[in-house]
């Protein structure tokens, strides 16, 4: 691993340090291990009661031990598991292809690839993808390496590890890239019939036994049930008819240009001009296109898709690309893609300060001090990248590019904490149970909001979910008070919710707000009657009640 990789894990380490978990995914995953610890399951894991059988156990095995190790959830401490594959990634595709190639330098590869868009984004979040990815890079090369001839003996036994342990971090995906990559790079050099070389019985028999022991151990925790929801309805339900992310064919190919900014432009140049002219001619580049276009085939026909899916081949993409890229470089075509990236970059400085003076920032803040020096750091980054394009030397541009973004997402570090109360729910819980304490309120209850439930984590007791206005009445009847937790969309979609809250005090937090609701007064109207008119009471018959 060279000095420059871990400046990348640093760098991308460092939002960690001061921001505050996402509500969707992040908080849901501590809620996930804090139930676990609590109840003391391992390998079958529950969201408020409901069985989360959509993740194997290893990330959250890592989130668990956060709150073993520290006695709380430590969010640089779960980061790990997302940055230090990042610099695993780049230290092992580099010298993979330096092996191959040895004037190969693979500082531009290492830079793009760590600031390409959805891989960027997945070092940035809690996620087990980054995990998943290494894994499976780790199994394709070591297959590689027995290919070629220059494994050691423990290879043999390492490649059905890598591919367990990217199965037990992700699921099927973890299991089916390599294999495929496998078989069909083999099928492509007409030696199919030498798979068994690389996966035979013994391989086999190891994958197969750490899958059933795991699986095993699954059942005796979690029963028939969740086993079945493991390995059926979690992935041939999402593969074939997926009830989560359900998307078209083509969704993928739609989605390349944001997935795949800020060098979509000379990363699809090159592949689509070098796959025209065939200059696939090594079995490396063999291997690496075999890479991409087979999983990215296989993931566009499963149901379930989201861009994040695609981070496996972000590596192959890009490495494949860097080796193509000498080819072209001093090309109009090349230039003007590369310069895209910087010469967008340029522009975000002077647009911050137009956006900050016209007050046309639609999120509050207290100070874009830091802002600016992030932001200024990557506009003198990207000066010099044009320069250097303008001299001929695109990957010295792209380097200069990629570490100006880099730099930018660790110098805007300290301005994160102003901003935590738009991305988490740290802040509005704090305030929550600030007036709870005071008020003596002990219940709290959120509306219609996406895992609102997980903001236990923060609370220490439940938070009950609330989904129509018929719910709010009876909880506005109930003879003690509660917090209810309301999204900042959620009045603009609901009439009737907009209606209800009408006259009720908000205390806003960021883009929430809270209210207490409870002990309703049920005040009668007065009959109002007719001049002259008189009330005849009526005899009534009262039953007993022998219902229970």
């Amino acid at each position: 691993m060279k000095f420059r990789h871990l400046l990348i894990a640093v760098a991308l380490i460092a939002p960690f340090l001061l921001r505050d978990y996402t509500l969707n995914n992040e908080l849901k995953y501590i809620s996930i291990a804090e139930e676990a610890l609590r109840d003391g399951t391992w390998f079958s894991f529950y969201n408020h009661g409901e069985a989360y059988a959509d993740k194997p156990p290893l990330y959250l095995w890592i989130v668990m031990l956060s709150k073993l190790l520290f006695g709380s959830y430590q969010m640089w401490f779960i980061a790990l598991a997302s940055v230090l594959p990042v610099a695993g990634i780049l230290a092992i595709m580099g010298r993979w292809v330096r092996e191959e190639i040895p004037s190969f330098d693979p500082k531009a590869a290492d830079v793009m690839l760590a600031t390409t868009g959805m891989f960027l984004g997945s070092a940035l979040v809690l996620r087990m993808d980054m995990l998943m990815c290494l894994f499976i890079v780790l199994a394709i090369y070591t297959f590689w390496r027995l290919y070629r001839g220059t494994a050691r003996k423990c290879h043999h036994w390492l490649l059905p590890v890598w591919i367990f342990l990217a199965t037990f971090t992700k699921g099927p995906v973890g299991f089916m890239m390599p294999v495929l990559v496998i078989a069909v790079f083999l099928a492509v050099k007409g030696e199919i019939k030498t798979f068994g070389r690389y996966m035979g019985l013994r391989q086999w028999g190891l994958l197969i036994g750490l899958c059933a022991a795991w699986w095993s151990l699954v059942y005796i925790e979690g029963g028939a049930e969740y086993i079945n929801n493991l390995l059926f309805h979690q992935t041939i339900g999402r593969g074939i008819d997926s009830f989560h992310h359900k998307r078209p064919w083509w969704y993928y190919i739609a989605h390349i240009p944001q997935s795949f900014a800020p060098w979509v432009f000379l990363l699809v140049g090159v592949l689509a001009v070098g796959a025209w002219r065939k200059l696939v001619r090594t079995d490396l580049e063999r291997l690496f296109m075999v890479a991409i276009v087979a999983t990215f085939i296989m993931l566009s026909l499963f149901s379930s898709k989201l861009d994040i899916y695609l981070v496996p081949i972000y590596p192959f993409v890009v490495y494949l690309a860097m080796l193509w890229l000498p080819q072209f470089e001093q090309t109009k075509w090349a230039k003007w893609a590369a310069g895209f990236a910087p010469a967008v970059f340029v522009l975000l400085l002077p647009a911050a300060v137009v956006a900050d003076v016209c007050d046309l920032i639609p999120i509050e803040y207290d100070s874009l001090a830091w802002g600016y020096v992030a932001l200024g750091a990557l506009f003198v980054a990207s000066c010099v990248s044009l320069w250097q394009l303008w001299r001929g030397d695109v990957q010295r541009s792209i380097v200069w590019c990629g570490s100006g973004l880099l730099a930018m997402i660790a110098l805007a570090t300290p301005a994160i904490p102003q901003f935590n109360r738009q991305m988490g729910v740290g802040d509005i819980s704090a305030k929550a149970m600030e007036v709870a304490e005071v008020k003596g309120i002990k219940n709290f209850a959120f509306y219609r909001f996406r895992s609102g439930q997980n903001m236990d984590v923060y609370l220490g007791q439940p938070c009950e979910p609330i989904y129509d206005v018929e719910q709010l009445d009876s909880l506005d009847c109930l003879p003690h008070h509660s917090i209810l937790f309301i999204g900042w969309k959620e009045p603009q979609r609901d009439s009737l919710f907009a209606t209800w809250l009408e006259g009720r005090e908000q205390t806003v937090v960021g883009n929430r707000s809270f209210t207490i609701v409870g002990r309703r007064k049920i005040r009668l109207k007065p009959l109002k009657l007719k001049e002259g008119a008189q009330v005849q009471m009526q005899p009534v018959k009262l039953q007993a009640d022998t219902t229970k």
